[in-house]
């Protein structure tokens, strides 16, 4: 069955909710902080080295 949400974005301007803390936590990060590593290639922005890499 399904687990419930219980878990808010921390942005108060998001409706995202989640089963887990951890990943309600790693969504704001990756989707609300401003991005930190830039592709050289093509600009686009990512807040974590790993994604950047994997682009």
């Amino acid at each position: 069955h399904r687990e419930r949400r219980r878990y808010p974005c921390p942005n108060p301007q998001c409706p995202r909710t989640f089963s887990r803390a951890n990943d309600a936590k790693r969504h704001a990060k990756a989707s609300h902080d401003e991005a930190r590593f830039t592709c050289d290639a093509c600009s686009d922005h990512f807040q974590r080295r790993d994604s950047l890499h994997r682009h």
